[in-house]
């Protein structure tokens, strides 16, 4: 069973800064089938096009590296990664259509 535990430690960083931590704790569990998508994150059609406004990562999608993917961590790193990656390129879109973003600290 794959379980998050989040903390919030106020005024935790130089200049009273919040930190936001989180542990996570894998399951033994893994999917390597999934999603096509190219390296923003963004979903590819059966024919390889981008879909307008439709990101992925983690286990939701296919993985380039399937000989590798057995290896312990491997799941676990590419979903931070690729989480990363996707949102950052949302947010990107996002700002490129004139989108108001948020501070979730605030």
């Amino acid at each position: 069973e794959m379980r998050v535990q989040a903390s919030v430690i106020e005024g935790a960083l130089e200049g009273g800064e919040t930190l936001y931590v989180a542990v996570v704790t894998s399951a033994l569990y893994t999917c390597a089938g999934g999603l096509t998508t190219g390296s923003d994150g963004q979903v590819l059609s059966s024919r390889g096009q981008p879909i307008a406004g439709l990101f992925a990562a983690g286990e939701a999608t296919s993985k380039p590296f399937l000989k590798l993917w057995s290896v312990s961590g491997i799941p676990l790193l590419h979903s931070i990664c690729s989480g990363r990656t996707a949102g950052r390129a949302v947010a990107g879109a996002l700002m490129k259509n004139g989108s108001s973003t948020q501070d979730l600290r605030d």
